[in-house]
């Protein structure tokens, strides 16, 4: 089909045909009545596809909306923080006080199977956004805390600040799951492998950082920071990532934005659907659709178009609210 070649696929078809038993289109040659139906169809495919919107997104669109661009930028220092907390708690292991290297770094890696499942199973119940809040919490929380006790407690309580990493390493494997969720679901389906590229690049570049953290608390004698200088680090990434994150939407249950227009609107309560054409007449309505509900609505037009189209007397009733004007459709 793709290479025109219509009397080839004829003959397949009237082979498969008499394979599973179907009488073909009758006539003097099948093939030849075949292959004109099969090129009338791709050129019909061809002329709907000629005829419909030819998407023309950009990654570099994203930066043209104010929304957006601060969504993207948010997302990508995700992607930073995230990748950069892994791995300064993995290669943190050689330095924790308490324990073995080799016990702590078993324990480290065993811990990252209830993590992952632990997100798996609750992502779709509770939702993406949420999880990897709470994930986010745990890594920085545990960080915090084990600045506090490596600074307060003296030799014989190490352990605590091991058990602190390994809690914080469970958020942090939970949040490696969450980010290719969550985070790639915000972007719009045109772009979305573009911008899980570029997130992917932001994560190297957090990894890369890791290894110089973790560095620089062993070169650091001072005895009160001595060794703290990685959870303080991320600690205070963690911190920013969670308020970052508060902005950003929930796709869980949601129709996914597919478009750059699309994008710009997800996450608000409504989207208006209200066009030009409906505001001729005043007898259309337009429609509003709740993003993430399968159910749409219709709803009034605006006041605008409202007024001086309804009676005098019944001139109050078209001052409606757009939530009281919603009328859903099952």
């Amino acid at each position: 089909m793709l290479k025109k070649k219509y009397d080839k696929a004829s003959k397949i078809l009237i082979r498969i045909a008499k394979v599973n038993g179907v009488t073909p289109p009758r006539g003097k040659d099948q093939e030849d009545i075949l292959a004109e139906l099969l090129q009338s169809y791709d050129d019909g495919v061809e002329q709907s596809t000629s005829l419909s919107h030819v998407n023309t997104d950009s990654f570099f669109d994203l930066f043209k909306s104010r929304v957006l661009c601060q969504r993207a930028c948010a997302i990508f220092f995700n992607w930073f923080v995230i990748n950069m907390v892994f791995y300064v708690f993995v290669l943190n292991m050689e330095h924790l006080k308490a324990g073995s290297l080799y016990v702590n770094f078993i324990i480290g890696a065993v811990v990252e199977y209830p993590a992952h499942l632990f997100s798996l199973l609750l992502v779709d119940r509770v939702g993406r956004k949420p999880v990897h809040l709470f994930l986010l919490f745990v890594a920085g929380t545990a960080s915090g805390a084990a600045v506090g006790v490596s600074m307060k407690v003296g030799e014989d309580h190490q352990w605590v600040v091991s058990m602190l990493s390994i809690i914080g390493k469970f958020g942090a494997a939970g949040l490696m799951g969450t980010s290719f969720l969550w985070l790639t679901e915000l972007f719009p389906t045109s772009i979305r492998s573009s911008g899980l590229g570029v997130s992917s690049s932001f994560a190297r570049c957090g990894a890369m950082l890791a290894p110089y953290i973790v560095l620089w608390g062993s070169i650091i004698t001072e005895h009160k920071i001595d060794g703290a200088l990685p959870f303080i680090v991320v600690c205070a990434a963690s911190v920013l990532a969670f308020l970052f994150n508060l902005s950003l939407p929930e796709t869980n249950q949601k129709e996914l934005p597919a478009t750059i227009a699309d994008a710009k609107v997800f996450g608000k309560r409504r989207e208006s659907l209200y066009t030009a054409e409906n505001q001729g007449t005043g007898l259309n309505y337009g429609s509003t659709r709740v993003l993430g509900d399968d159910s749409d609505a219709l709803v009034f037009p605006p006041k605008s178009v409202l007024k001086g189209r309804t009676r005098q007397g019944s001139r109050s009733r078209g001052r409606v609210s757009l939530a009281a004007a919603t009328i859903p459709i099952f």
